[in-house]
């Protein structure tokens, strides 16, 4: 989708958006899956800090079933994006730190 190289497109030309979202309402989020991956993974840690005792597993059951229930969305516009769970935003990112960070492994040259 771009030509810029620091900024990988949003999906590869001639492939699905997303291999997880197969549907979705109101403006494309323009993230990429690993954008997606980045904020769960933020989310589940930050379930895992409000609740001491809880592992990855429950707190990601927690989150799936939010999202069942259609209480989890992702929000967000050119520079900022939120995960907003039950009403609440419960994780933030700066659109330009979640591309970055959410990168690393290439920037890197890292196999992990």
């Amino acid at each position: 989708m771009t030509d810029d190289p620091r900024r990988p497109p949003a999906h590869p030309k001639g492939t699905a958006p997303s291999e997880y979202v197969t549907s979705a309402t109101g403006d494309p989020s323009g993230l990429t899956d690993r954008e997606r991956s980045l904020l769960a993974r933020l989310a589940i840690h930050n379930l895992q800090r409000q609740f001491p005792g809880a592992t990855e597993e429950d707190s990601a059951w927690a989150l799936d079933q939010f999202a069942e229930q259609g209480k989890s969305h992702i929000v967000g516009d050119q520079q900022d994006v939120y995960m907003v769970v039950n009403d609440q935003v419960h994780i933030h990112c700066a659109r330009d730190w979640q591309r970055w960070a959410a990168f690393q492994v290439e920037r890197r040259n890292d196999s992990n």
